[in-house]
């Protein structure tokens, strides 16, 4: 038996076997086979029930997690965001707890959208990882892992082939924006075809992936002294005042990687998927789980 590596799903291929003596080589029937879209439905905890999509080799979530558990029951902190002030320690805003968010505020974004977590809250006590694959399972099912930047790399090179092979590059990259967004809910952006925010001009050509990216923004905080009680993410006591805002819900889309403070941001203006490198912890991203394998 041998494998055949690097096909490309959605795809016909032709195969036959062949062997070779002395005498010659002799050539078995033709098979015809047709490699899969994606990789089946997942359910997580919570009983949400996800799409997947094959690109390249990987199968992906084509929606973002929106779990309130991890897979073993245990849960996920929802932060205290009856409003959208918080309140913690300095100490606690270097090295938080693990919390998720709705996108915007808004818990009618969350069948859409999904939910945004921080980085402690997507790792659930793991170290980084920047191995392909990560071997984490973090927030994600059993089953699936949370994808490291090199993953994440992986799927970018495989549209935009060599656009940056070392994932080295911390910078927007390559063309493949339109190919992983739907047109949908990006703001206006008329002057570049191959940008997110085209759609409002001409939605011909976008998320020819599957993998259905929208904008859901991001959380970060913003800090002010006050001598105020606060509750946050399961810690309380006085000191500094902290703002969890929200930030571009139609304009980007930032998903969390394994590999500590490295994430994926698509941008409604730009042309392709930037790596950022040194990101807060305490922000609060999307996050895209991939399968084990």
């Amino acid at each position: 038996m041998s494998n055949v590596a690097g096909l490309k799903s959605n795809t016909r291929y032709y195969v036959r076997a062949y062997a070779t003596n002395s005498i010659g080589t002799s050539y078995g029937n033709v098979l015809v086979i047709t490699t899969p879209t994606h990789c089946g439905t997942v359910t997580d905890y919570d009983g949400n029930v996800y799409n997947t999509v094959y690109i390249g080799r990987q199968c992906w979530f084509k929606e973002n997690l929106r779990t309130t558990h991890y897979a073993d029951g245990n849960v996920v902190t929802r932060a205290n965001n009856t409003s959208t002030s918080y309140y913690t320690t300095e100490a606690h805003h270097n090295n938080p707890n693990s919390c998720w968010y709705f996108c915007n505020h808004d818990s009618t974004t969350k069948a859409d959208r999904g939910l945004l977590y921080t980085w402690h809250a997507v790792m659930k006590g793991a170290g980084s990882s920047d191995n392909n694959p990560s071997g984490i399972l973090g927030v994600c099912p059993y089953g699936w892992h949370v994808p490291s930047s090199s993953e994440w790399c992986e799927l970018e090179n495989n549209l935009n082939p060599g656009i940056d092979i070392t994932c080295s590059n911390a910078n927007f990259r390559g063309t493949m924006a339109k190919m992983l967004a739907k047109p949908k809910y990006w703001n206006s952006y008329t002057n570049n075809s191959f940008t997110p925010g085209y759609w409002h001009t001409d939605s011909t050509g976008f998320n020819t992936t599957d993998f259905s990216l929208i904008p859901t923004g991001y959380i970060y905080m913003s800090s002010s002294y006050d001598n105020s009680y606060y509750n946050y993410c399961g810690f309380s006591g006085y000191h500094t005042h902290y703002a969890a805002n929200h930030s571009g819900f139609t304009t980007d889309a930032y998903f969390w990687t394994s590999s500590s403070g490295k994430s994926r941001q698509i941008n409604y203006s730009e042309t392709g998927i930037k790596l950022a490198t040194g990101v807060t912890l305490t922000n609060a991203f999307s996050v895209r789980c991939i399968k084990d394998y």
